[in-house]
């Protein structure tokens, strides 16, 4: 037979659980940060990556028609 719980003892455990919600929620926030700290990182790099690309592109292009059209190539 299950003997029922004194409100006390019910008390305690929702103590419990709220400090462990607690807990959840701040280790939340701060992989939040993390992961927002990357997605900002990754769109400098992608960013950087496509300046250097279109910067490249627009010099070896004119260099290699310039080629092709003398002969050289």
């Amino acid at each position: 037979m299950e003997t029922a719980y004194a409100n006390r003892e019910i008390d305690e455990k929702f103590e419990d659980i709220k400090s462990q919600l607690t807990r959840i929620e701040n280790q939340t926030i701060k992989t939040n940060g993390a992961v927002a700290n990357l997605k900002l990182w990754r769109a400098y790099i992608t960013g950087a990556v496509a300046t250097i690309g279109f910067l490249t592109a627009s010099v070896c292009v004119p260099l290699l028609g310039s080629f092709i059209q003398s002969g050289k190539f």
